[in-house]
């Protein structure tokens, strides 16, 4: 796991966060900013990657074509 911080322009602060699954980033929020002694909760929350899927390879909806999705596996890959 691994964190680290993007920007800080107090009160906001931005961070990016590695984590596997069942870490709560809500929770994470809250006891960063108990740590701190401030409180801390999130304004926005994006996922990026899970599993083998990551945003960066997604499409936009646009883009999707009526039955492409048949081209995909239930993993995301591209079937051959």
């Amino acid at each position: 796991q691994e964190i680290e911080l993007l920007e800080c322009a107090l009160p906001k602060v931005r961070i990016r966060v590695a984590c596997g699954k069942g870490t709560y980033i809500r929770s994470l929020a809250n006891d960063i900013g108990q740590a701190l002694g401030v409180g801390g909760y999130l304004s926005a929350l994006q996922r990026t990657k899970i599993g083998n899927l990551s945003l960066v390879d997604a499409m936009e909806l646009v883009d999707v074509e009526p039955n492409s999705l048949e081209e995909f596996n239930a993993d995301g890959t591209r079937k051959k």
